[in-house]
């Protein structure tokens, strides 16, 4: 069984890359699943509807809510830890977390979000970060919806998370991460990201 995280600043195109990723392993005889982050499995269906009802919950309520989500998840995937062709893809798990909601401020410290996910059952096998600069990041986010609008501290949002992401390697060195940009073509990206995900299949990817 083969773990694959997509990470990545909203309109980095991780979600592109995850989905096509997919479809292509699926042709090539692999079991592939898909992830939601939250919202795959019933309780994290669950979990999303407080998020959205409750949206003046203090930050530590959140990240709780979001740990017992990737835990759950995570133990559903160590299930199939025997299976060898089986595949999951997951769009975002707990290093979103770190980069959205570190907050020295309020408790949530790095050392004390590493030690409520060192207990979870399965780390990833591979971690792609989908790299692009926020002011194209930004112009994917326009053009989904004329009625979608970024201000100023929208943006600067979008590059605070983007230096935060660059610094996941450093929070977990024992992790493997893959930056890739997506600030050129969808097929571009996606053979980069090809040439990333071959080796750990190993002989179980057949060209």
């Amino acid at each position: 069984m083969k773990f694959i995280v997509f990470e990545g600043i909203d309109g980095s195109g991780k979600s592109t890359l995850l989905n096509k990723l997919a479809e292509h392993l699926t042709t090539k005889g692999f079991d592939v699943e898909k992830i939601q982050n939250p919202g795959t499995f019933e309780i994290s269906q669950d979990i999303r509807m407080i998020l959205e009802k409750y949206p003046r919950l203090e930050e530590q309520e959140k990240f709780l809510l979001f740990a017992t989500n990737h835990y759950l998840v995570s133990k559903y995937i160590a299930a199939f830890l025997d299976n060898k062709k089986k595949i999951f893809l997951m769009d975002r798990y707990i290093f979103s977390t770190f980069v959205y909601q570190k907050n020295e401020t309020n408790g949530l410290t790095i050392e004390y979000m590493k030690y409520v996910f060192k207990y979870l059952p399965i780390m990833p096998t591979l971690t792609i970060v989908a790299k692009v600069h926020p002011l194209i990041a930004k112009e994917r986010i326009l053009q989904r919806s004329e009625k979608t609008t970024l201000d100023e501290h929208a943006l600067n949002r979008l590059f605070e998370l983007y230096d935060r992401y660059e610094e996941l390697p450093t929070i977990f060195p024992n992790q493997k991460f893959e930056f890739i940009s997506t600030a050129k073509s969808e097929e571009e990206s996606f053979e980069k990201l090809l040439e990333k995900v071959k080796p750990i299949l190993g002989d179980l990817y057949v060209e």
